[in-house]
């Protein structure tokens, strides 16, 4: 497709605008994955551990482990949602930067169709390549200068299945016609295949790994936001125990004392102190003599 004003890479759509040839194209940026930070154990023999950005606070049966808890959990939904929020942005950028690309190249088609003597050309097929999507894209050139034999390279996005780019080539030597958007050509003329027209960019291989991409990141943070969900759950669990602790407290058990006075008295000797028997006389580890009181 596009050949020359528009920067980018062969059969890919680029931030810049689209472009096939001099490089532009439907093709694809990466994305990175990005993981949130905080570490949370949930509540803690009626307390809470809570590790929060390397270092480890804990709580028991505290107000203040109450407030950390729920400070990390705080901050750590609020980074997973700008994390999520981001992802999702950067796919829905993705999409509506094929739709530009594709309504542009659709004006140079109906334009080329109102001057088809001066702004559609037809162009040989020089080979194709897997693109994005598991969609291929084809290469073309045209020789707008016979004489110095200066020619017009171009590339089309991902929207061809393998099949039909081949059958483009037809064994190298497979013509299409494009449509170009000024006359006379030069190394700057953008084009674009007139089978082009009228696609629906649905089609194209960068929508498809966006969308792919785009479901991928959804589920991820599905299974991570139930999970904030869990230990969100956990958190009110132990909120509502330690609460109930601190307004509540247990009480310690008290040492059984029983009054001296409660107690039996055992007679013991007045010497070696030796316990005796009733109605003993005699000390049977002394031998001396029991005194009677």
């Amino acid at each position: 497709m596009p050949s020359g004003s528009h920067a980018g890479s062969p059969g890919s759509h680029s931030s810049g605008g689209a472009s096939f040839g001099g490089g532009s194209s439907f093709g694809g940026g990466s994305h990175s994955s990005h993981s949130g930070g905080g570490y949370y154990h949930g509540p803690h023999f009626g307390g809470f551990s809570v590790i929060f950005l390397g270092r480890s606070y804990h709580g028991q049966n505290s107000k203040g482990s109450i407030v950390a808890s729920w400070i990390t959990l705080v901050i750590v939904s609020l980074i997973v949602g700008l994390i999520f929020f981001a992802s999702t942005k950067a796919f829905d950028s993705d999409v509506a930067k094929i739709k530009e690309d594709y309504a542009y190249y659709q004006t140079i088609i109906n334009t080329a169709k109102k001057s088809p003597e001066t702004l559609i050309k037809e162009a040989d097929v020089t080979d194709y390549f897997l693109g994005t999507g598991n969609k291929y894209y084809i290469t073309y050139e045209y020789e707008y200068d016979t004489t110095r034999h200066l020619k017009l390279e171009g590339y089309t996005y991902s929207v061809y299945t393998r099949d039909e780019a081949n059958a483009l080539l037809a064994g190298g030597s497979g013509k299409v016609y494009i449509a170009i958007n000024k006359a006379p050509v030069n190394s700057t003329t953008d084009s674009i295949t007139m089978d082009f027209d009228g696609r629906d960019f649905k089609n194209d291989g960068d929508y498809i790994q966006a969308q792919t991409g785009k479901k991928a990141v959804t589920i991820v943070f599905s299974i991570i936001f139930a999970v904030i969900g869990v230990f969100v759950a956990l958190t009110i669990v132990g909120t509502v125990k330690t609460i109930k602790h601190l307004n509540d407290p247990t009480p310690e058990k008290k040492e059984d004392q029983t009054p001296d006075n409660t107690k039996p008295s055992v007679p013991t000797c007045a010497y070696c102190g030796s316990a005796l028997k009733e109605g003993q006389t005699q000390c049977p580890s002394c031998g001396a003599r029991v005194r009677k009181k």
